[in-house]
């Protein structure tokens, strides 16, 4: 392969596909590097899976497509199946050079797209840490200069080499657990592979830090986790978002760590949280804008104690009953196990029972309330008040004492469900017509019939709210257009209005207040 003075579209298009090569040819020794900021050994497969789905979203342009088309490509395809935060900071790296890039990137694009990059890192990173990936960014910025494109790509990957190298020296758990950082590594690749595109080279050079290479600190005890001082984190939660960024940053920054929100466009963000509060940041994220693409990983370390057990912790398994969808992505947020209610739920729970010495189900309506010793289904008759019961659960506490403090907030969330009705007939409430609209407390309890649905949704949260409340939960079926912020400007006060879309659950909407 000859060398190249200026990067067209099928230039670059082959070094996105030298790159996954490197990358995944590097996954595990990348893993295994992977102590910062959690220890969970995944930073070089969340770097080859958000390179490879960059990758895919260039395979679908035609062959002959453009520098700029690639480019672009290469950016959206990132920032969407981005993995982690060494993903995301990936996806800002060849967002940058999507909007360096022109009728061909020569040495000044690639220096400006190492600029713009590392400007996109660092304003993505609520709180940026030096020793990490944005070190090694920034040190190939610095660096990239020469009059050719093979002297600026040359040049930054040197640059990079020796950042990456320097990295322990700036992170105390790095030092520690004698490695460089992975992140670090996994842009090195990067950049190793384009400087072998650019050459011409077969392959990239390794690396300057082999695993074994960095002194480890003597006398010094280890990190056990790898987190920062004061970290709790728990939960790895990414979504994305589209609304305004800058604000659901402010709002998800006392909830967790390692926050990252990396943009797709002026609208769309791919957000990244460590936190053991994953229920809240998922709340938070609904009622500041959309949510799509929403996923959980566990992290290692210890649950956080809510409850101080002096007995030996038991093992329980919580079980959430609930259909696929946004409901099952909240009720997965905050540690439980969600059951499906279809004709495998009763096998399931049957398993669960039998893997588990303890089990707390919370069937929102779905299964009859049942108590034994050790295996309790609470009294939660609507999916709305099982959010108000996942919400108090305390892992540590004896299972009488956390089954207590369950039902009694299910208990104080009062609730109503909304439903069109199929013929007229009489109701407590008054006669109803074919097609109107229906508020129920309880089955058969009619306290409010309606002319559109609109109507019904207002009045209902109002009924609910005269004995008092700040919080009003909505979940509508598919298709329900609920406009929370029509609804929070006619109850002006201290009143918040969450929807979830929420298919298989009883009526049209429910409603929930506490």
């Amino acid at each position: 392969m000859s060398k190249t003075t200026v990067l067209d579209g099928p230039r670059l298009h082959s070094w996105a596909r030298r790159a996954v090569a490197e990358l995944s040819a590097r996954r595990a020794e990348i893993n295994h590097i992977n102590v910062f900021p959690v220890p969970d050994a995944d930073t070089g497969s969340n770097m080859a899976f958000t390179m490879n789905s960059a990758l895919a979203a260039a395979e679908e342009l035609d062959e002959d497509a453009s520098t700029v088309e690639v480019a672009t490509a290469l950016a959206r395809g990132a920032v969407r199946g981005a993995r982690g935060n060494s993903g995301l900071a990936l996806s800002q790296v060849l967002r940058g050079v999507a909007e360096a890039s022109g009728d061909g990137i020569d040495g000044e694009a690639i220096r400006q797209a190492l600029a713009k990059a590392t400007v996109f890192v660092e304003s993505a990173i609520a709180d940026p840490v030096e020793g990490t990936v944005i070190s090694v960014l920034r040190a190939a910025h610095d660096a990239a200069q020469g009059e050719t494109i093979e002297d600026v790509v040359s040049n930054a990957a040197a640059a990079a080499r020796k950042a990456l190298a320097n990295t322990p020296s700036q992170l105390p758990v790095l030092r520690e657990a004698g490695v460089v950082d992975a992140g670090g590594q996994g842009l090195v690749v990067l950049l190793d592979a384009l400087e072998s595109e650019i050459l011409g080279r077969e392959a990239s050079t390794p690396p300057v830090a082999p695993l074994q290479s960095v002194p480890r600190t003597i006398g010094t005890p280890t990190c056990d986790h790898g987190t920062p001082a004061g970290s709790d984190a728990h939960l790895e939660v990414m979504f994305t978002f589209v609304g305004d960024a800058a604000q659901l940053t402010d709002a998800l920054k006392d909830l967790g760590d390692s926050l990252f929100a990396a943009p797709l466009d002026d609208a769309t963000a791919k957000v990244h949280i460590h936190s053991h509060d994953a229920g809240r940041v998922v709340e938070k994220a609904f009622s500041l804008g959309q949510v799509s693409e929403l996923r959980f990983e566990v992290l290692p370390g210890p649950a956080p104690t809510a409850y101080v057990n002096t007995e030996a912790p038991t093992r329980r398994q919580v079980i959430a009953i609930a259909g696929p969808g946004q409901v099952a992505d909240l009720f997965t947020a905050a540690g439980a196990t969600v059951i499906a209610p279809d004709d495998q739920m009763e096998a399931r729970l049957a398993a669960a029972r039998d893997a588990f010495p303890e089990t707390i189900v919370i069937a929102n309506g779905y299964v009859p309330p049942l108590r034994t010793t050790h295996h309790v289904v609470l009294d939660v008759p609507r999916t709305v008040a099982g959010f108000a019961a996942i919400a108090v659960y305390e892992d540590n506490a004896p299972l009488d004492k956390a089954v207590e403090s369950m039902e009694e907030a299910a208990s104080e969330m009062r609730s109503a469900v909304i439903d069109q009705t199929a013929h007229a007939f009489l109701t407590p409430a008054g006669a109803c017509g074919k097609g109107d609209y229906l508020t129920e407390t309880t089955p058969g309890n009619v306290i409010r019939v309606s002319d559109t649905l609109d109507e019904a949704i207002e009045n209902t949260i109002r009924d609910l709210l005269a004995e008092g409340g700040e919080q009003v939960t909505l979940l509508a079926r598919t298709g329900v257009d609920i406009s929370t912020d029509n609804l929070a400007a006619r109850f002006r006060g201290n009143v918040d209005i969450m929807s979830y879309v929420a298919d298989n659950v009883e009526g049209l909407v429910q409603v929930g207040v506490e």
